[in-house]
């Protein structure tokens, strides 16, 4: 067998892994306005979903389609972590301000903690959705925070596998540019569980939302 032949399974070990790390380039390149990485989100989990798990289309193309088209639903989803953020950020100093001995100051210090993980679960859920169903925003969000919720064991796979993504990458920062395929690859095969025991209702919420789009052109 020679290493040349497109059979060779060592070929296609690496070049999926040349894919992964050209994915999460074309991801942080699209996150450095910031306020654009819920976009960069959904276009890494549509073109992961179709092109690294269905061989379907093209890296580039449709990673591009997709961040386009998921542009304006991707920074609404982004700026509804601000809020979360900030006052999370306020719970923890609060709760070292009246101290963590006080009941008060535990509770604020359990939501410091609480509130951004299970937010960002959701935001991850609602990235997913968006790549993949046509929704209308407040849908989304949602039926992310449903299926966050009942399914609180995903939730904890997910931000485990993101905790051992950023501590890599902090040892080893050139795992930047393989981490986030990698880590987004292990998201979609636990989310593409949760659409496939809800598909009916997400295709039926995605087909009256298009519906809805033709008959109101001018309210996307």
């Amino acid at each position: 067998m020679q290493f040349s032949d497109f059979d060779n399974p060592i070929y296609k070990i690496l070049s999926w892994f040349v894919d992964l790390m050209i994915l999460s380039l074309f991801w942080v390149v699209s996150c450095l306005p910031l306020i654009t990485i819920g976009p960069a989100c959904c276009a890494l989990y549509h073109t992961i979903h179709k092109c690294l798990v269905n061989g379907e289309g093209y890296l580039f193309r449709e990673f591009r389609t997709s961040f386009i088209q998921n542009m304006k639903q991707g920074i609404l989803l982004f700026l509804t972590l601000i809020p979360i953020m900030l006052f999370s950020i306020f719970s923890y100093y609060f709760s070292s301000y009246i101290g963590t001995e006080t009941t008060l100051g535990t509770v604020y210090l359990i939501i410091a903690y609480v509130f951004p993980a299970f937010s960002l679960c959701v935001f991850l859920y609602a990235c997913g959705i968006t790549a993949r169903f046509q929704m209308k925003t407040l849908e989304i969000i949602r039926a992310a925070f449903i299926f966050t919720i009942s399914h609180l064991y995903f939730a904890l796979l997910m931000l485990l596998t993101m905790a051992a993504a950023v501590w890599s990458i902090m040892q080893l920062p050139l795992l930047l540019f393989l981490m986030p395929s990698l880590i987004c690859l292990s998201y979609e095969r636990l989310i593409e569980l949760t659409f496939k025991q809800n598909e009916k209702k997400l295709e039926n919420t995605s087909k009256k939302a298009i519906s809805e789009d033709k008959s109101h052109p001018q309210n996307p």
